[in-house]
């Protein structure tokens, strides 16, 4: 049975400020969309003629209003279960800090990667605009922030192979998008499990099954932490069917998948020697 009064108490540690710093990307985005044509024109990217500034703010522009109303439900899928990750871990500040890193480097990172590969094999593409980028980090730091969630439960030292991290889930977001489109049934619950079944024996090694019967006690006994659970996975599984899809054209234009690929190869990047590098060094000192 589920301990609600034990969850009431949990949430009950949300602050007002917490609130306020992730509605505030979002409401930035919501003002930005009134700004008039001829700035909104100057700050998208222009992926043939760049100007410096292009590179950052072009993230923050949107086409239209189902255009910014999908980045923000996605902003939301994926920041909501992160923050609860780590306020049950009394460690939101450090989400924060993160945050902020991913929304300033990330256009940067994705817009190059635009310059450099859509003249050469998209040419007839001109410009690009959109929050999806940034998106498409914090889908692979909500992973990756449950992964370190884990590692704080558990008793032993974890030493987490950070290329098997970022292959091994770059790879099965391909997988499950590719197989979502084809055959929305099983193969993509099985695909996508076996994938993040083995990625995860592989990354905590003889710990997996101690971690595996932590996780399901207290499942049952916290809806939120039930929650969390359903959530990261069915992100794994089911987000990158619209962060990849096969079909690539749309009402409101391209999708771009570079930026969503780059987005989230920077977000798993990016989080995972945040984390798991910061752990490194609190060890090391320890051990001096």
């Amino acid at each position: 049975m589920f301990n609600l009064k034990k969850d009431l108490k949990f949430l009950c540690n949300v602050s007002i400020l917490d609130i306020f710093l992730i509605l505030l990307f979002p409401i930035l985005l919501f003002l930005l969309m009134f700004i008039p044509e001829n700035i909104h024109n100057i700050l998208i990217l222009n992926i043939h003629s760049p100007s410096w500034w292009q590179l950052f703010t072009n993230a923050f522009m949107h086409v239209s209003w189902s255009h910014f109303q999908g980045n923000v439900i996605g902003y939301f899928v994926f920041i909501i279960p992160t923050y609860l990750i780590m306020l049950r871990n009394n460690s939101v500040k450090k989400l924060f800090k993160l945050l902020f890193w991913v929304i300033l480097i990330t256009p940067i990172i994705t817009s190059i990667l635009e310059i450099i590969i859509y003249p050469r094999l998209l040419p007839n593409i001109a410009s690009s605009q959109g929050a999806s980028g940034i998106v498409g980090a914090l889908m692979g730091t909500m992973l990756m922030f449950f992964i370190y969630d884990l590692y704080l439960k558990s008793k032993k030292i974890i030493e987490p192979n950070g290329n098997i991290l970022v292959i091994g889930i770059c790879i099965a977001g391909l997988i499950v998008s590719t197989i979502y489109y084809r055959n929305y049934h099983n193969p993509l619950i099985i695909i996508g499990l076996i994938i993040l079944i083995l990625f995860c024996s592989i990354i905590y090694r003889s710990n997996f099954k101690k971690i595996l019967y932590n996780l399901k006690e207290e499942n049952k006994q916290s809806f939120v932490n039930s929650f969390l659970t359903l959530i990261v996975l069915m992100g794994f599984l089911i987000a990158p069917s619209a962060l990849f899809p096969l079909q690539i054209a749309s009402s409101g234009g391209l999708i771009d998948i570079i930026v969503h690929y780059g987005g989230l190869t920077f977000g798993i990047m990016f989080s995972y020697y945040y984390l798991f590098g910061f752990v490194k060094q609190k060890t090391i000192k320890k051990s001096i």
